[in-house]
């Protein structure tokens, strides 16, 4: 996936390689524990992580026949406050990043995380009514 280089800029990352386009398929509950502890820390530190349900994705080659990238996409969402902290690993990038975005559902912290990180749209399983939505809000 391409994403915008300012975004990696502040956050120190840089390609190791050219990143392929992927999508994420649907995000699957889990535990705190499984998520990697910067992302719990972050959210822990702002706000109580007892609101916040975790959330694990994988992505997966839009250009190989659905192959997995060894991208993943942690989330840790809150239902009450509209918010998710996302925090984005890609073994093609120097390191993870962390964003926030604000959203409704899980399913929309995807598509904004992916409106405000990408460079080039691509596809989100199932979602292309509110990626379109979205672009016509801008």
């Amino acid at each position: 996936m391409k994403i915008w280089p300012n975004i990696l800029e502040r956050h120190g990352v840089h390609a190791r390689h050219e990143l392929c386009d992927g999508s994420f398929l649907e995000a699957k509950q889990t535990l705190h524990e499984e998520l990697d502890a910067s992302l719990v820390s972050e959210v822990d530190q702002d706000s109580d992580l007892t609101a916040y349900t975790a959330y694990v994705a994988d992505e997966y080659s839009d250009e190989e026949d659905d192959a997995p990238t060894g991208a993943v996409l942690e989330i840790l969402f809150s239902n009450r406050r509209s918010l998710a902290a996302l925090r984005y690993d890609n073994p093609d990038l120097s390191g993870a990043f962390i964003e926030w975005v604000s959203c409704s559902t899980v399913e929309d912290a995807l598509v904004a995380w992916r409106k405000k990180v990408m460079a080039k749209y691509t596809v989100i399983d199932g979602d292309t009514t509110a990626i379109n939505n979205q672009r016509l809000d801008t």
